[in-house]
This record gives structure tokens, sequence and C-alpha cells, in this order.
């Protein structure tokens, strides 16, 4: 098998994979920019409905203030200027895979996938995405 990389995002219904035809032009045009010269491509596609172009359909104002926080905790720890630490849609390349080992469960995950960006020194890039929040994915972390 020639897999080159990895696609995760949450399983709460939040999510477009239409999107993911962004991830793909995105990685496309880095690659034909020649990027992959002297380890300078991202190894990490992150979504990001807070970039130009994404957007978050029904974000309730409390989850705003919750990511808010979460963007300043994270520049303050890891030192990542990330727009949506919380973001679950990504896309790694495998050979950074091989370098991320994460035990949380539940949204803590992000926390520990932003250390390990920081520690293994991985390259990435947020692209835009479109979340939608409804009654199912606003409760569907509660089961």
């Amino acid at each position: 098998m020639k897999i080159r990389r990895f696609v995760g995002f949450d399983a709460d219904g939040q999510m477009n994979i239409k999107d993911m035809e962004v991830f793909m032009k995105r990685i496309s045009q880095n690659e034909k920019l020649g990027l992959d010269l002297e380890n300078k491509k991202p190894s990490l596609y992150l979504g990001s409905r807070f970039v130009h172009g994404g957007k978050a359909e029904n974000i309730p104002t409390f989850r705003k203030i919750v990511l808010f926080f979460a963007q300043i905790v994270t520049q303050i720890f890891y030192g990542a200027a990330i727009s949506d630490p919380h973001c679950g849609y990504r896309v790694i390349a495998l050979e950074s895979l091989r370098k991320i080992s994460l035990t949380s469960d539940g949204m803590h995950y992000a926390n520990e996938l932003n250390e390990q960006i920081k520690r293994n020194k991985l390259k990435y890039e947020e692209v835009p995405v479109h979340i939608r929040y409804t009654d199912y994915s606003m409760h569907s972390s509660n089961k």
C-alpha cells in the first residue's frame, strides 16, 4: 500500500467531508511548489474555522469563549499560533504520525497533539473548514 497521509476528524457530526477537497488542494499546491526541498513542506494540515475561508455555523457563545482561551493556552504552553487548536479535522503525513504518541481520550487529546507538534518540531499549516453545530453535535460528547 502506498499510504502517505492519515485523515482524522471528530465523530460528532460537525465536520463536512467536502472540506477534504480544500485539504487536498492545499497539499497539492505545496507539492507543486517544491516545498519538499529543505523540509519546508508542512507535514500536518490542521483544520480551522477561524482562518480566512473558514466558517462556524451556530457556534454557541460559551464554545467561542472556550476556543478563545484554548488559543491563548496553545500559544503560551506550546508556542504555536494555532487559530483553532481544538478543531478535530486534520491531515497528517505518515512520517509525522509515526512521531506522535497520543494517550488521552476526550477533548484533551487536542492539547496533547499540540504538545507533540512542538516537541517534534513538526511543520503545520492551517486549512479553512466549515464546522456546523447542531443539537446532536453539542450533545454527542456526553454519551
